[in-house]
């Protein structure tokens, strides 16, 4: 298929050498995805788009993210789709490398991040946050971008990536932006395409109990975790192909360590669910 601008990248070498191809004054915006893009992807790098001379879009499904029974081989991969769209939003580069490149044989180097294990997302896929680091550094490594773009739906995540760029001393400029939402509040996600059309409508009540708690919270300025957390919970109980809670975090939005009570100082309501036949997450912070 042939591309005017958007260049192919799937080795490190080539994606090294077109790097290095670009004026060293020249900033270059970085937004890392697991491809199957929609809406919210494109937010992002439209965002990169207004800041940055050139847009690089990493695509790689890292297995290392994966827990042994999650839908690392069902998660979807749309490689031709997502390069049409990416070319249409004038995308400069992809890189999207193999496992094989990016991960080796022995993948001996390995982290222990102590403070994320404690975190209920970690709890309930462990491995997860390491996994997850290990292949942000080297996309940041490979790609070296001056500004990177997330998307504020995974909270957790979002700490992890100012900790790494923090402790690492890399040289970018972090970006996170409000959480891309269906006309519903459903948030944007790959995995909205396991769930049928009537699912994603009844899907709008994580929104729907996050907001009921912003209210509660924004009527007082001052509230119990657990007043906050039984709210979410009426709501949630609502719908019947919501049918489990992972868990309702409510946490200090800089660390993401738990809080007792809500007040000035805002916090982040974090949840994770099984709804239907997928996991959602989603999130809303309370300022």
């Amino acid at each position: 298929m042939s591309r005017s601008r958007l260049q192919l990248l799937e080795t490190i070498q080539s994606f090294r050498k077109a790097r290095q191809s670009l004026p060293p004054i020249s900033t270059l915006g970085f937004i890392p995805t697991m491809g199957g893009l929609h809406k919210g992807h494109l937010h992002l790098i439209q965002n990169a788009r207004s800041q940055c001379d050139q847009i690089v879009v990493s695509i790689f499904v890292n297995p290392l993210q994966f827990g042994p029974n999650e839908d690392f081989h069902r998660y979807p991969r749309s490689l031709e789709a997502d390069l049409t769209l990416l070319e249409a939003e004038d995308v400069d580069f992809v890189f999207a490398p193999s496992t094989t490149e990016m991960i080796s044989a022995s993948n001996s180097f390995a982290f222990q991040l102590a403070h994320f294990q404690s975190l209920p997302e970690a709890q309930m896929r462990p491995g997860h946050f390491e996994g997850v680091a290990s292949i942000l550094i080297k996309l940041f490594n490979v790609v070296q971008p001056t500004h990177a773009f997330f998307g504020q739906k995974d909270a957790a995540q979002c700490v992890l990536v100012r900790q790494l760029i923090d402790n690492f001393h890399f040289n970018i400029t972090p970006q996170f932006l409000p959480i891309s939402r269906e006309p519903n509040g459903l948030a944007r996600s790959t995995r909205n395409r396991y769930l049928t059309e009537t699912e994603r409508r009844k899907a709008s009540v994580l929104f729907r109990g996050l907001t009921c708690a912003e209210n509660a919270f924004k009527a007082t300025h001052s509230i119990a975790s657990e007043t906050l957390e039984m709210i979410l919970r009426k709501e949630f109980a609502t719908e019947s192909l919501l049918t489990e809670i992972e868990y309702i975090s409510i946490a200090n939005r800089n660390t993401m360590t738990p809080i007792e009570r809500v007040d000035a100082d805002g916090a982040i309501i974090s949840i994770a669910v099984q709804f239907a036949n997928c996991r959602l997450i989603d999130a809303i912070f309370l300022e």
